[in-house]
């Protein structure tokens, strides 16, 4: 006879200190987890979430899960029926956990077991009692504990992110009570278990990191052209880069290039910038470390002009369905236009050739609403965009 009975399982979240070495000799720190999840009746596995680590709290130096699987074996019970025969009768708890996800090169694997033998008389015929009658009640086995601790630098870029964002992990068990005997009993089997996941990042606070970068100033070349220019007092032993950002709202900004850092120690640093739209422009300097920290320099800002792409207005604005474009400053050549709705999507895509003439007439749109023309210059690909309103 064989039977098996599936565990319930719990999972309980816990978190221990781990040790790091944060730069320049500062103690370590530890952001740590503490949760408890269950799983649904007959449920044999989820995904477990832990919240990613926000960058501007500091630098993540490992991140370190453990695992251990306990069971509890709540009742076992074996009763012999056969009245002109004593029995032996075989049962082993077992069970088997796997655990998936970020910075695990493979499944951390939890595995633990443990047999139960009754030596039964032949059946009084009185049930639940007597030398007939074998019962085990709320035993628990603990398993050992499985860890692993991530420190490669590369490899802790997955767990940074937003405060809202998380990191995910797939938790699957198989196991339960396996009968092994062949003689006829009645047999009752009750289990539960639980596993418990230490989950941490060693993290050095923001305060103790160094920045290396210093006297961050802006130097306007021409109408259109700025040099980002600092100075690095760099660290041989630290692996990081430089890396300049311009924004044309001082929230939103985009890499415009990167420049290593010197081994040789102190250096100068120097990014050029050619705008392509008029305004004001905020520039600043990220320092990158090597797991994906960062830290930011102060912000400067500048008033530029566009870099000779040519100005346009769109006509009429707003429009019963013509689409035309006006230019401020004309200047022949090749151009490609885009038109876009409100979703994103490309309703018009073509190439227009402009000579001689500082208006252009792209066609109609019947539908009302909101639109987008992006003009691109197919040579420079410098490009601008206007806001067309049907009405």
């Amino acid at each position: 006879m064989k039977k098996t009975a599936f565990v319930a399982l719990a999972i309980m979240v816990l978190c221990v200190s781990a040790q790091a070495q944060c730069p320049n000799g500062n103690p370590s720190g530890q952001t740590a987890f503490d949760q408890t999840i269950s799983f649904p009746s007959g449920v044999t596995s989820m995904t477990v979430k832990f919240p990613k680590f926000n960058p501007e709290n500091g630098m993540v130096t490992c991140m370190r899960l453990c695992i251990t699987v306990g069971g509890v074996v709540d009742s076992l019970s074996f009763e012999n029926t056969d009245i002109s025969n004593p029995h032996d009768f075989a049962a082993t708890y077992g069970r088997t956990d796997f655990i998936t996800g970020p910075g695990l090169s493979g499944a951390m694997i939890s595995t633990i077991s443990k047999p139960y033998n009754f030596s039964l008389s032949a059946s009084d015929g009185i049930q639940g009692s007597g030398p007939d009658f074998g019962k085990v009640i709320n035993d628990t086995i603990l398993g050992t504990t499985v860890c692993h601790t991530v420190t490669t630098q590369s490899s802790l870029t997955e767990f940074y992110g937003p405060p809202n964002d998380s990191v995910s992990y797939n938790y699957m068990i198989t196991g339960g009570v396996n009968i092994t005997s062949s003689a006829n009993a009645s047999i009752g089997i009750s289990t539960s278990g639980f596993v418990r996941l230490r989950f941490e990042y060693c993290t050095c606070p923001a305060s103790v990191l160094p920045m290396n970068l210093r006297n961050f100033f802006l130097t306007k070349i021409t109408g259109s052209k700025v040099d980002l220019n600092w100075n690095g007092f760099d660290e041989a032993n630290s692996d990081y880069y430089y890396q300049g950002e311009v924004s044309l709202d001082g929230r939103s900004f985009v890499s415009i290039g990167s420049v290593q850092k010197n081994n040789a120690g102190s250096g100068n640093y120097k990014l050029t910038y050619t705008a392509s739209r008029t305004g004001t422009h905020y520039f600043r300097i990220r320092q990158v470390y090597a797991n994906g920290y960062v830290r930011f320099s102060e912000m400067r800002y500048i008033n530029l002009e566009s870099s000779g792409f040519p100005k346009f207005s769109l006509f009429p604005n707003p429009s019963d369905g013509i689409v035309g474009i006006k230019f401020a400053n004309f200047v022949s050549g090749r151009y490609k236009i885009t038109i876009l709705n409100a979703l994103g999507q490309t309703l018009v895509a073509k190439e227009i050739l402009a000579e001689n003439l500082d208006r252009v007439q792209l066609g109609s749109l019947q539908a009302k609403g909101v639109y987008w023309i992006k003009v691109t210059d197919v040579n420079s690909l410098q490009s601008g965009v206007q806001q067309l309103l049907i009405k």
